[in-house]
């Protein structure tokens, strides 16, 4: 189980730093965009807020993958 909880959490990571990187159109990343611009009151920001938080991710599913 936490294989598979470790891998979801890395595909949601790697897909916040796509979507952050290319400043995605999707309908689900524009709500967090434009949830986050409340407490970050910047674009370029909140773009980099989502990259370092899928980065995060990513990391945290390795641990837990790790850890078992």
């Amino acid at each position: 189980m936490p294989l598979f909880s470790g891998l979801i959490i890395m595909a949601i990571g790697a897909l916040f730093i796509r979507w952050a990187q290319t400043r995605s159109e999707s309908r689900v990343y524009r709500i967090l965009v434009a949830r986050s611009m409340i407490a970050w009151k910047d674009e370029d920001r909140t773009h980099s807020f989502y990259r370092t938080a899928g980065l995060g991710m990513i990391v945290a599913g390795v641990l837990i993958i790790i850890r078992g």
